[in-house]
């Protein structure tokens, strides 16, 4: 994907407050991410969204704006060795992800995204997880993976 475009699935993004089905709905009805971003509020406004999100995408190539700012920090993430974001179109989104019901239209990836297709189990746990709770995940994720399934992580803290 080109550097522009994936500017615009950035801005989007973050214009639309992260929603994928309202994501979806947009493009479906206006076209890519960058026609999206080039109609006005008060059209992105009759096409469904509220005030609000319609004034953000409509306003979010500004560089003022707060999803330019998002972009902005996203843009300096990739920057990072390893790092790369996916978006619905390309090669190496999740092909069975894409057919739930609200996927996600972006990925943050740290590591190897080829590695995405493969089996996989995802490990979602406590914001404020205790110790053996911590210790439990690692040596459930340690033997899982030596078993040949990949091992996701939302990657919350």
């Amino acid at each position: 994907m080109q550097l522009e475009q994936l500017q615009d699935w950035l801005l989007l993004y973050h214009g639309a407050k992260a929603s994928g089905r309202r994501l979806s709905r947009l493009l479906h009805s206006l076209g890519d991410p960058g026609r999206v971003l080039d109609h006005s509020a008060s059209l992105l406004q009759a096409s469904g969204l509220d005030a609000e999100i319609a004034q953000a995408i409509a306003g979010a190539r500004n560089p003022q704006s707060i999803p330019w700012q998002r972009m902005q920090a996203d843009l300096d993430w990739l920057a990072q060795p390893g790092h790369q974001v996916l978006c619905w179109p390309d090669a190496f989104y999740p092909p069975l992800l894409r057919e739930i019901a609200d996927p996600p239209p972006l990925l943050y990836v740290a590591g190897d995204a080829q590695i995405l297709s493969q089996p996989m189990l995802a490990i979602v746990g406590s914001r404020n997880s205790s110790r053996y709770g911590r210790d439990v995940a690692a040596t459930l994720s340690r033997d899982l993976s030596r078993a040949g399934l990949v091992i996701s992580s939302g990657l919350a803290s």
